[in-house]
């Protein structure tokens, strides 16, 4: 089961790469953006948000923690 599961998360990931390569080549995206470390980043929120609520996060304190993550890249922009 765990090997089934790791193979579900890896193919989200690969096929969050292949939208964003999409986008990318529609020109929504800067050509110099790395599609696949930007899937890496999203899959990494995502499953860590799902692992937070799983251990009894609430939503607010969900919601505050992607507020500050937002923040922080805005920062060093």
């Amino acid at each position: 089961m765990r090997a089934f599961l790791r193979d579900l998360r890896n193919k989200d990931v690969d096929g969050c790469e292949a939208r964003l390569r999409e986008v990318q080549r529609a020109g929504e995206l800067p050509a110099q953006a790395g599609p696949r470390a930007r899937a890496d980043y999203f899959a990494t929120v995502l499953q860590g948000l799902s692992q937070r609520a799983q251990d009894g996060a609430t939503a607010p304190r969900t919601d505050r923690g992607g507020r500050t993550g937002a923040g922080l890249a805005a920062a060093q922009r």
